[in-house]
């Protein structure tokens, strides 16, 4: 049956601006950040073998708070969160690497 121009159609939900996708962005690098700063004044109020479990904790939290905090966001910003969230970590995992690849390949003796 063919539809007539005047029913109403289903109202669409409003796409977040590419602004709006950027600052969720920040805010997810700005989380991790924040969790990273908090870990490392916890190291100098005490020694750093009493540091790893609240670290451990401290990153499942951000964690748990990004899947749980961020399920009313729209896609495009929770998947701006979440990438956000991740690129400190990849690149300080990719600073590590090279670090790691310059010591293999380079002429000192240890």
């Amino acid at each position: 049956m063919q539809t007539h121009t005047w029913m109403p159609a289903p109202a669409t939900a409003r796409r977040p601006s590419w602004l709006e996708v950027i600052g969720w962005y920040f805010a997810g690098g700005a989380g991790t950040g924040l969790c990273w700063s908090l870990v490392q004044f916890a190291t100098s109020l005490t020694s750093a073998r009493s540091v790893v479990p609240f670290a451990q904790v401290l990153g499942l939290v951000w964690v748990v708070a990004l899947v749980m905090g961020t399920r009313r966001l729209h896609r495009r910003c929770r998947i701006a969160i979440a990438l956000g969230a991740i690129t400190p970590l990849l690149l300080v995992a990719a600073l590590i690497a090279y670090l790691i690849w310059a010591f293999a390949h380079s002429n000192w003796q240890f």
